[in-house]
């Protein structure tokens, strides 16, 4: 059984999958995310959880610019004009992004 399988499966159908292990209890008045998880770690499934992405900061996003400058001049270098296009498309929305960052309050 997959992750995708057991989220897919109804609460009935997990509170049932549930019941076949004898040390599990409580698993009648679970939520359906709860079961998941319950027989994710009794079937040795990893649970992929989504982790937020960090929120960008001033210093990052610089960074992020300061490096694709370099990039860009790299491929300038190997007149690769596709690649140096790329790459100010990139920079011009990270400034964008950049902009958008310090105007919040």
């Amino acid at each position: 059984m997959t992750l995708q399988e057991l989220k897919k499966m109804t609460v009935i159908k997990l509170r049932e999958e549930a019941m076949k292990y004898p040390d599990v209890k409580g698993a009648s008045s679970m939520k359906k995310d709860d079961l998941v998880a319950l027989l994710c770690e009794k079937l040795g499934i990893e649970a992929e959880e989504k982790k937020a992405a960090a929120p960008a900061t001033k210093l990052t996003i610089k960074q992020q610019i300061k490096e694709l400058k370099h990039l860009k001049q790299e491929t300038i270098a190997k007149k690769d004009k596709a690649a140096v296009l790329l790459c100010r498309q990139k920079i011009r929305t990270q400034k964008r992004h950049l902009r958008r960052i310090l105007k919040q309050p």
